[in-house]
């Protein structure tokens, strides 16, 4: 079946490699699913596909799939898929076709013909690529190259094991995949985690195809809306029932015996079986199978359903081969499951089910014979009872579709270099601003960087138009709600130059046009001398890219950087350089909010002329965050102000805490103090300090410690608490969204933060999970550095104690755990001061006045 597509009318523009569209369209996304054999591929794409016309209404997905069973699937509107013909993989490796009497070369033709010709009609703007990097037998290739040269963003999509290195090693040197990683490719994503399973681990990569790749997370299935079991159903199976699949059935005769004669021996096993063989079994196996299962009260055998969730919602455990869609069905619906992993031809089933048993996600039986009969019939008893998956908790395990969102969120309706994305219209009553700002980042989103998000949302709903511009893509598993909120379009500069060579030349080509060109790289080659470093070079790069892509959109009078007024760059390092070179080829303004390590870690030369003011290439104005950080920079500013401007917290997202103070006091082991921090686990955080107090506590202080946040140190300090002994009494939760740090916050009994000053003069400002934990009325104890003074007064909203001194943070620690009177009097005090003086909107109102919006009602600015 081939599907007739109504497509837009392309007309061919000045070259032979280029198109142009007439008319208006929404975002595309093409994924290729080859599908020789079973359903794996296709059932992925397709979850994929139907979450993501889901999340964006106008978003339109075409698979190309060679299944012979796709028809028999539901897809659900703006999903459809165009089906190249068929080929199945013999025993011996090799390829043939599957319905046709054709040759096999003539058939792989055929098929790179219908995806390279659907690939230009459709011209989509993300090509996702299932598993094979060039397709079955390369046919891909053509249409990768091509793609490319269209500005078509190509993403390879990876499951969480392939095979062993080993084995994928050769295969992938064979077929040459290595120059596609490299040069066509923008990104690889892997639907696992690495912390799990790494399918490309010991593979011989180059660091820049390994900047490419990241780890989303298993893809979550949805819960299926029909849970009826299907009609066919005997009555005598009953409500519950064993279920079990060998997936598409082609080799899952040795796992469907083994349960047949189990149900055979033992007439005992207390739940009936579901048997479900699978479309691609053979014949003679499958009609076997159903005589056998007819002389069994208890056994029902299917061929195939197309509602294999809904039977899997209604099973009290699951019998697989342990795919990777079964995998993931299994965690998404919580059910316990046995999985007999298939080990030839690829070993993918068995390391998935090694690691996913050491774990405890699943229970698994070696797949060799001898097949016991016993040894299955013990094994069907047990299913029932065995944990439920959901009793291991994993991080961001599930989190597989929001990130494969997060990533496609940029490049979704790109039109050229341009991505339009529907804009909340200003509020009513609201004086408009003149023009649009860029909003320079060093990456976004950032789970650690909740309080430039407030500052964008809340902005956004006073009327000014932003468009973020990111220096990287985000890398954080998790998004917290006010990220899914904001509005304001994403443009992601070139990470690294090499990644996208062609931006970055057509970005300087455009860029040496512009009237003040010459005085930027003049700028910048008197910062080289200075900074002979592949960072000042790269900033320059991705300037010329902003720079050059933002006249184009003014020329257009289209896209999200059409109109840019001002620059505004967050922290003072490297966004700041970007800001400031790109403002200076378009003869614009740039200003700045300079925050911690931004103004500690680099030079006082570049501190002094980026603040310099706007005549001298400086920012039009600046503003910091801490009283702290706004004297250091007044002495380098030469006269030019530099504000303080507080963050302050979004008090609609931090609601007073609904319960009373805890009165825990450590003394019993079975129910002791809970002391929580939230950071990042790097060097001006002291959590080596931190955990050194911990052990030197006393041992009749029962305690658990609860730690939120990743971080470039996670594996050495979760060594140095296996050193120090704690390892059991610590929870490790890793970077967390902000409702989980929310429930953390309200279950603690104390909060530590052990800031200090790094080796390399990084430190904090004032902390904003120390507002955050103030603000749930938790006592905290903090180290006296920075700007921290500025929110606890020591001994009256919160403990101060020296930095780097673990005696001193295990003597507070000890005090305040033993005193849960003492506990709730500093946490109500704290509270009030958080409240009355550390409030948003002041400092929102402050931001807006310089963009030249009325920031002055806070109705206005903290309505949702």
């Amino acid at each position: 079946m081939v599907t007739q597509m109504n497509a837009e009318r392309l007309e061919p523009a000045d070259t032979g490699r280029s198109w142009r569209r007439t008319g208006s369209r929404g975002g595309r996304v093409l994924i290729y699913s080859h599908d020789s054999f079973g359903l794996g591929h296709l059932r992925r794409c397709r979850a994929i596909a139907h979450d993501l016309v889901e999340r964006h209404k106008d978003l339109s997905v075409l698979i190309l799939s060679g299944s012979p069973i796709i028809g028999s699937f539901d897809f659900r509107s703006r999903v459809d898929f165009v089906r190249v013909p068929g080929v199945i993989k013999l025993r011996n490796g090799k390829y043939t076709s599957l319905s046709l009497h054709i040759d096999i070369q003539e058939t792989l033709r055929i098929r790179s013909s219908i995806i390279h010709h659907t690939a230009l009609t459709f011209d989509p703007d993300v090509f996702i690529v299932d598993k094979e990097p060039l397709g079955l037998r390369g046919e891909v290739l053509p249409t990768l190259t091509h793609l490319k040269e269209r500005g078509c963003r190509l993403v390879l999509g990876l499951r969480d094991v392939m095979d062993e290195p080993r084995l994928l090693i050769p295969e992938w040197r064979r077929k040459n995949v290595r120059p596609a990683l490299d040069t066509l490719y923008d990104e690889i994503w892997v639907y696992g985690l690495r912390d799990i399973c790494d399918p490309l681990d010991g593979m011989p990569l180059s660091k820049g195809i390994r900047r490419k790749i990241h780890y989303t997370g298993y893809l979550r299935r949805p819960a299926p809306t029909d849970t009826s079991p299907p009609a066919d159903i005997p009555e005598e199976i009953g409500e519950n029932y064993i279920l079990v699949t060998p997936g598409g059935g082609g080799d899952g005769e040795a796992l469907v015996d083994w349960v047949l004669s189990a149900y055979e021996h033992d007439d005992g096993i207390p739940f009936p079986a579901i048997i479900v063989l699978g479309p691609f079994m053979p014949p003679e196996a499958r009609a076997e199978f159903h005589e056998r299962a007819h002389a069994l009260d208890n056994v029902h055998v299917m061929t195939f359903s197309a509602r294999m969730e809904s039977l899997l919602v209604g099973a009290v455990g699951l019998v697989a081969m342990g795919g990777y869609n079964t995998f993931c069905e299994i965690l998404s619906l919580d059910k316990r499951a046995l999985i007999l992993p298939r080990t030839a031809p690829r070993r993918e089933q068995a390391i998935r089910a090694e690691r996913a048993a050491d774990l405890g996600l699943v229970g698994m039986l070696a797949p060799e014979p001898p097949h016991d009969p016993r040894v299955m019939a013990a094994a069907l008893r047990d299913l029932p009872e065995r944990p439920l998956p959901s009793s291991v908790v994993i991080p961001g395990l599930l989190d597989g579709l929001d990130e494969v969102h997060q990533r496609l969120l940029p490049w979704l309706g790109r039109t050229g270099e341009e991505e339009s994305q529907v804009r909340r219209p200003p509020m009513s009553g609201v004086q408009k601003p003149p023009a649009r700002i860029a909003l320079v980042l060093k990456g976004y989103p950032r789970l650690s960087e909740t309080f430039i998000a407030q500052e964008i949302l809340a902005l956004e709903r006073l009327g000014l138009a932003i468009t973020i511009v990111s220096l990287r893509h985000p890398t954080d598993r998790h998004r917290h709600p006010v990220h899914q909120e904001i509005q304001a379009p994403v443009i992601y500069l070139p990470e690294y130059l090499w990644h996208e060579p062609l931006r970055v030349v057509r970005g300087w080509w455009r860029a040496r046009r512009l009237p003040g060109y010459r005085r930027m790289r003049r700028l910048w080659l008197r910062d080289l001398m200075r900074d002979r470093s592949p960072n000042r070079v790269r900033r320059f790069g991705q300037a010329c890219v902003l720079a050059g892509e933002t006249s184009s959109a003014d020329r257009a009078g289209q896209g999200p950087l059409a109109g840019i007024g001002e620059i505004y760059a967050h922290f003072l390092h490297t966004p700041a350089s970007v800001a400031r070179y790109a403002a200076c080829a378009l003869e614009r303004p740039w200003s700045v909010s300079a925050h911690a390590r931004d103004i500690w870690t680099i030079p006082d030369w570049e501190k002094r002329e980026k603040l310099a003011g706007r005549a001298a290439d400086g920012a039009a104005w600046a503003v910091t965050c801490t009283a702290y950080g706004a004297a250091h920079l007044q002495e380098l500013s030469g006269g030019s102000p530099v504000d303080l401007v507080y963050h302050g917290l979004d008090f609609s997202r931090f609601p007073p805490k609904p319960d009373a103070a805890s009165t825990r006091d450590g003394s019993d082991p079975a129910d002791p103090l809970l002391i929580l921090s939230v950071g990042r686990l790097v060097a001006k955080k002291g959590y080596d300090d931190l955990l050194r107090a911990l052990a030197a506590l006393p041992p009749d202080l029962h305690w658990r410690f609860v730690h939120i946040g990743g971080g470039a140190q996670a594996a050495q300090t979760a060594a140095l608490a296996e050193e120090l002994g704690l390892s059991d009494r610590i929870d490790w939760r890793g970077a967390q969204p902000q409702q989980a740090v929310l429930a953390a916050l309200q279950q603690a009994d104390l909060f530590v933060l052990a800031s200090r000053i790094a080796e390399d003069g990084d430190r904090d400002g004032l902390p904003n999970v120390l507002m955050e934990a103030q603000s749930q009325r938790l006592a905290c104890i903090a180290t006296g550095i920075s700007a921290i003074p500025e929110l606890i007064r020591d001994g009256e909203t919160g403990c101060l104690v020296e930095a780097h001194s673990p005696q001193g943070l295990a003597a507070a620690i000890e005090r305040l755990g033993r005193a849960p009177a003492e506990r709730a009097r500093i946490a109500a005090a704290g509270e009030a001061r958080v409240r009355g003086d550390f409030a948003m909107e002041r400092g929102i109102g402050d931001l807006a006045s310089r963009f030249g919006i009325d920031g002055t009602s806070r109705a206005a600015a903290a309505e949702g």
